[in-house]
């Protein structure tokens, strides 16, 4: 959940799931539209993500081209110790995420909210799910309703399906999400 409108200048540390969405809904380069110059992948994240053959291009474009900015894990040696801790219990991506998020104060972009909600709650990180990304840019007029729920019909159709909580944009603000009373003020 987003914390306060002082967010929107943070760097958002953005999890390989919430790319993943983005190049099956395909819409990869609107986040360089949604959130200009405050994506951030984590070097833990971009080695995760490319495993895959068929995602790399992608991922080594987008950062080619600005809309993730790479940054390497930092060598402190608390980051260093909370990642040792969280690694234990979690996935790469996340576990680096959450440790650079809780130290540099930055917001986390991911779905995973059964690994990341509850630490984002303990050391009041703001994180970001998919749907508050489409919602923004909804809010932001570079998305319609009819593009948000064509890009989640791609998610949740076809072959490994993404496991999407609402099937429409009408249907996530009908359940009155917090990033909702948060970008109303904004707007």
């Amino acid at each position: 959940m987003w914390n306060s409108l002082d967010d929107l200048n943070k760097k958002i540390l953005i999890d390989s799931d919430v790319i993943r969405h983005f190049i099956r809904g395909r819409n990869l380069d609107i986040l360089k539209k949604i959130f200009p110059g405050n994506l951030y992948i984590l070097s833990n994240v971009e080695k995760e993500i490319c495993w895959s053959k068929k995602i790399r291009p992608e991922v080594k474009r987008i950062i080619k081209n600005g809309t993730l900015k790479r940054m390497n894990f930092p060598p402190n040696p608390k980051f260093l110790l909370e990642y040792a801790e969280l690694i234990k219990k979690f996935g790469e991506g996340e576990a680096a995420c959450m440790a650079v998020a809780r130290y540099d104060n930055d917001i986390i972009a991911s779905n995973n909210l059964r690994d990341i909600k509850a630490y984002c709650k303990v050391h009041q990180i703001s994180y970001l799910t998919t749907l508050d990304i489409l919602y923004i840019a909804y809010k932001k007029g570079i998305m319609t309703e009819a593009n948000v729920d064509e890009f989640i019909y791609y998610n949740v159709s076809g072959a490994n399906p993404s496991r999407i909580p609402f099937l429409s944009l009408a249907k996530f603000i009908a359940s009155k999400p917090a990033i909702c009373n948060l970008y109303r003020i904004a707007v």
